[in-house]
């Protein structure tokens, strides 16, 4: 259904937010399609295997859709985190979420990263 309306619409908004300045910000469904496209290549560069779990651990709308379908283009299984969970919180739900070793997550670490910046375990 994502791809078919990215052909039919791809200027089209797919998902709006505001801004910290009270304005809105968009994305459109050409420019989500491409951001998870180039997300997921990452993911499966890591050999992520059928329904492998992969935190999702962001804030913004955008960045969450991005990264879920992007999970979802490579195969995986997105696991959603809150951001604003303790981190004991969120460590505990990576390591409910399947079997170790550790699973790669999509975050935004601080101000200077970037959304649906792709961590791998090491």
């Amino acid at each position: 259904m994502f791809a078919r309306q990215v052909a039919l619409s791809p200027e089209r908004t797919a998902v709006a937010w505001p801004t910290a300045a009270d304005e809105s910000a968009r994305l459109s469904y050409a420019e989500l399609d491409a951001r998870s496209s180039r997300l997921a290549r990452a993911l499966r560069e890591l050999d992520l295997g059928a329904n492998v779990p992969v935190a999702v651990c962001l804030l913004r709308p955008a960045d969450v859709l991005t990264a879920v379908y992007a999970v979802l283009k490579a195969d995986g299984a997105y696991v959603p985190i809150e951001a604003d969970n303790p981190p004991e919180r969120i460590a505990g739900l990576i390591s409910d979420s399947g079997p170790l070793p550790a699973h790669p997550a999509v975050t935004r670490r601080g101000t200077g990263g970037h959304p649906g910046r792709l961590r791998a375990p090491r």
